[in-house]
């Protein structure tokens, strides 16, 4: 069935544009630095990328975007086929669009567009301002204060690692340098907290970005000063895996705030804040569900309760009547670096990665999930597109922001996971795209790195 018309969110049908969507796919294309980032970049790695991008590497931006458009309107028919007079909406329109990119293999566009498909759907929700609205979906502030330290230390470029690296006294002195700064922002945050004081703390930040090791510290500079602070986790608030549809690899996508059992959440910190006791869950990861309980809690007069969740600054968590009591802290590892030899950027989204490797691999006992890295690579588009809608949006919402990026970790997280990087091969196979160039990238970027001893 061909795409003629779409229905628009206030419940107007009107013409279906193909320019429009082409300009759409161009505008993402161009706010990450073009098509050409995504095919260059696999193409330093892999020869692979001109099987890959085939039919795009003799095409100008425009005429790739283009080309995009008319496979996402070929999307739309396959999936209105044998529905008779059926109108996309808006939201079908751009599922198609996002489908398309990731499946082209275009992971950065791809990763622009849904970041300012959702920042708008925040907007027009009411839960950030247009002003708060960031299409870079970083802290720019603290990203720019983030590359001048970098450079001042010499470490701006994997090249200018490596060579700190090889100096046994220099790496040690950027462990400590990297240490003390992470420490002076958590400082901040604190101070802050104690300017506005409110019963609630919240940090929020992306998958593998520090956020217990950051709740921790925070806790215990609070309590250094005197408060009683209450931890409280939200990852024992999983529904469990057999609650959640398996895909096609064995794999399920617990990503989203709507795996975590909602109500219970917000029926439980209603209760804490009236004074109450509950009785939290337990989670086990190994086995995937939840099991008992794992303690009982009760705020009293004076107590600050810490919330560590990836959804923490989520309105499907936590509707405003809650969180206008929160404050909120938000930790994203920013460390600006380049792959000198071809000004490359090394992308936040894989030093994350590679830290969820490490963790995950780890058994429970040792604060891990037990599961192989080739899990985690073939997992992580669940965890990148949930944070694209769900979190990233409503950084600018947060009342400080620690940086908790470390200078030093690629090295030491070569000297991890290097021998233990998955074969890629098979992900190729299967055509999924979105492990195999993250598993290449990742692999590209710790190919030029000195592991540390």
């Amino acid at each position: 069935m061909r795409v003629a018309k779409v229905c628009k969110r206030n419940g107007e049908v009107v013409p279906f544009d193909l320019e429009k969507i082409a300009d759409s796919i161009f505008q993402a294309a161009r706010s990450t630095g073009g098509f050409r980032q995504d095919i260059d970049l696999l193409s330093s790695f892999t020869p692979r990328a001109e099987r890959i991008y085939r039919q795009f590497l003799d095409l100008k931006e425009g005429e790739i975007s283009g080309e995009l458009a008319l496979q996402s309107s070929a999307y739309l028919e396959g999936y209105l086929a044998g529905i008779e007079e059926h109108v996309p909406s808006v939201e079908q329109v751009q599922d198609a669009i996002e489908e398309v990119l990731k499946g082209q293999g275009f992971l950065d566009v791809w990763e622009s567009y849904r970041l300012f498909r959702w920042g708008r759907a925040a907007v027009r929700a009411g839960h950030i301002s247009n002003e708060q609205f960031s299409k870079s979906g970083l802290p720019d502030e603290k990203w720019s204060e983030a590359k001048r330290w970098n450079r001042k230390q010499g470490v701006d470029t994997l090249e200018g690692l490596s060579t700190v690296v090889a100096d046994p006294r220099a790496f040690r002195e950027l462990i400590g340098l990297s240490t003390e700064r992470y420490e002076l922002d958590l400082d901040e945050a604190v101070r802050k907290f104690k300017d506005n004081p409110l019963p609630v703390i919240v940090v929020a930040g992306p998958s593998a970005s520090g956020k217990t090791t950051t709740t921790n510290k925070i806790i215990e500079k609070l309590e250094a000063k005197g408060h009683n602070c209450k931890l409280w986790t939200l990852d024992n608030y999983y529904r469990g895996l057999k609650q959640l549809k398996e895909d096609q690899f064995q794999d399920y996508n617990y990503e989203t705030p709507e795996a975590l059992h909602v109500p219970m959440v917000q029926r439980h910190l209603s209760k804490l804040l009236e004074g109450k006791e509950v009785k939290q869950p337990f989670y086990d990861f190994e086995k995937g569900e939840r099991e008992g309980y794992s303690k009982k809690m009760v705020l009293r007069e004076g107590d600050i309760l810490i919330i560590d969740s990836l959804y923490g600054f989520s309105p499907v968590v936590f509707p405003e009547e809650l969180n206008k009591q929160f404050f909120r802290v938000y930790i994203e590892p920013l460390n600006p670096i380049i792959d000198g030899e071809n000004e490359r950027k090394v992308k936040l989204t894989d030093t994350r990665l590679l830290r969820r490797m490490a963790r995950d691999s780890r058994p429970q006992s040792d604060g891990g999930r037990g599961y192989p890295v080739e899990h985690t690579l073939g997992h992580w588009h669940y965890v990148r597109n949930e944070e694209l809608r769900s979190l990233i949006p409503y950084l600018p919402t947060a009342d400080h922001v620690v940086n908790g990026g470390l200078a030093f970790e690629l090295p030491v997280l070569k000297g991890v996971l290097y021998a233990r990087l998955p074969k890629l091969e098979e992900f190729f196979q299967q055509r999924r795209l979105d492990a195999y160039i993250r598993g290449m990238r990742v692999r590209g970027i710790l190919d030029k790195v000195t592991a540390a001893s």
